[in-house]
C-alpha cells in the first residue's frame, strides 16, 4: 500500500507540472526563460507568481486563491524539495526539458516538451 501511495504521488506531481507549464504564457520571453522562471518560482513556493504566469486565454484555472491553496497543499503533501530543471533542446519555439524533484516517493524525473504557439 505504501508503494502504491508513492507512485500515485509521483505521477500526480508530474501531471500537475506538465499541465501547468504547458499553459504558461511567454510574454516575449524565450520558452527556456519561461520554463526556468516558472520552476524557480516553484522552488521558492511562490504560487501566486506562478499563477500570474498562466495564460488565461488558453487554460481554465479557477481563482488565484484556489490555485495557490491547491499547489501549496499538493507540494507540501509530497514534500517536494531539490527541484531542478535541465533544458535539453529548444527548436522552432518548442522546448524540451527534464525536471527532477525529490519527494516522499523518492526522486521523480519527468521529461516534457512545451511550446510551439506564439
Amino acid at each position: 500500500m505504501k508503494d502504491k501511495k508513492k507512485w500515485i504521488i509521483g505521477i500526480s506531481a508530474c501531471v500537475l507540472l506538465m499541465f501547468s507549464v504547458f499553459f504558461v504564457f511567454n510574454q516575449g520571453k524565450s520558452n527556456e526563460q519561461v520554463v526556468t522562471e516558472y520552476f524557480e518560482l516553484l522552488k521558492k513556493k511562490d504560487y501566486k507568481q506562478m499563477y500570474q504566469m498562466l495564460n488565461s486565454k488558453t487554460v481554465y484555472t479557477p481563482t488565484q486563491k484556489y490555485f495557490v491553496e491547491k499547489y501549496k497543499e499538493f507540494y507540501e503533501e509530497i514534500d517536494a524539495k531539490n527541484i531542478q530543471i535541465k533544458i535539453l533542446d529548444e527548436q522552432d519555439n518548442v522546448i524540451e526539458y527534464l525536471i527532477y524533484i525529490d519527494t516522499l516517493a523518492g526522486r521523480i524525473t519527468y521529461r516534457n516538451k512545451v511550446g510551439g504557439q506564439k
